[in-house]
């Protein structure tokens, strides 16, 4: 487990840039029962959920359905960092776009990009990881100042 000093390391190496963080969004997702809501990449949900330009780089995946399960905490992570209400927002709203190490950024569409302006919001980043069947992301919001 990290100590204080080393979050306190991790935060200020994030903070070289400039900017604050001005929340931490974390999302824990069963990559298995992800799995058996899927009827296949097709499904209404998906298209519900994903831009299209997410699902043409998951049909490029090893594991399209694992990597929509990635996606997908990544999307509840990046959301709950934001700090905002819930009602009405649609998840193809956050686009995620990830590295090969489970590293990248959320890219906030429409009202959503429209209320992190207003709130000072920079950049959402994000960290994905797959451990013991269970999808974990964490997005950290990042302000101006």
């Amino acid at each position: 487990m990290a100590s204080a000093a080393d979050e306190a390391s991790l935060l200020r190496g994030f903070n070289r840039s400039g900017g604050a963080i001005a929340g931490v969004g974390v999302d824990i997702l069963d990559a298995a029962a992800f799995r058996r809501l899927a009827a296949g990449l097709e499904d209404p949900f998906f298209r519900r959920t994903f831009t299209p330009s997410e699902l043409a780089r998951s049909r490029l995946a090893p594991d399209p359905v694992l990597d929509l399960t990635l996606r997908f905490a990544a999307k509840e992570a990046a959301f709950k960092c934001l700090g905002l209400d819930g009602n009405g927002v649609r998840l193809d709203r956050i686009e995620i776009d990830l590295d090969e190490e489970g590293r990248g950024r959320a890219s906030l569409l429409g009202p959503l990009a429209e209320a992190s302006d207003e709130r000072g919001i920079e950049a959402v980043f994000l960290r994905v990881s797959l451990a013991s069947g269970k999808a974990l992301a964490i997005a950290i919001a990042k302000t101006h100042e």
